[in-house]
C-alpha cells in the first residue's frame, strides 16, 4: 500500500518536472530569441 502512495506521488513530482523543464527551456528560447533580435537590430542600426 505504502509503494502505491510513493508510485502516485512520484508521478505526479515527475510530471511537474516535465512542466519546469518544459517552461525553462520555453523561456530560454524566448530570451535567446530576444538576444538575437537586439543585436541583428544593432548590426541594423551601424
Amino acid at each position: 500500500m505504502e509503494g502505491l502512495i510513493y508510485f502516485f506521488l512520484y508521478r505526479k513530482y515527475a510530471d511537474l518536472l516535465l512542466l519546469l523543464s518544459q517552461i525553462s527551456k520555453y523561456l530560454k528560447a524566448q530570451q535567446t530569441l530576444h538576444k538575437w533580435v537586439i543585436y541583428s537590430g544593432t548590426d541594423l542600426i551601424y
